[in-house]
């Protein structure tokens, strides 16, 4: 650089150099990206329950025990509620096994 920059020419480009550029926000963030994984998940559980529902009823005719078979909106609920009840108590024990001192 040439010494006939004045001190006001260094000190813009010193406050180019140390300006922090504002990070992008991504577009999913983690736990947008958690939610519809859990989303996609549970309504992959829920048309398999529903599907062995199905299967159970097609070969065991006689038994009325699962009739009229579940629907996928309450199949769903009901992995929900399971994924849900599941996840809150790996974390509970994993909570507990830090605490402790396990790792």
């Amino acid at each position: 650089m040439s010494s006939s920059q004045n001190p006001q020419e260094w000190e813009t480009i010193l406050s180019k150099l140390t300006e922090e550029k504002e990070a992008k926000q991504p577009f999913a963030g983690p736990l947008t990206v958690g939610i519809i994984s859990f989303c996609l998940f549970n309504a992959f559980t829920a048309l398999v329950v529903m599907l062995l529902n199905d299967t159970v009823n097609s070969a065991w005719e006689n038994v009325d025990l699962f009739r009229p078979g579940i629907g996928y909106s309450d199949a769903l609920a009901l992995t929900g509620l399971l994924w849900v009840l599941y996840f809150l108590k790996v974390g509970v024990f994993t909570a507990i096994g830090k605490s402790n001192g396990n790792n």
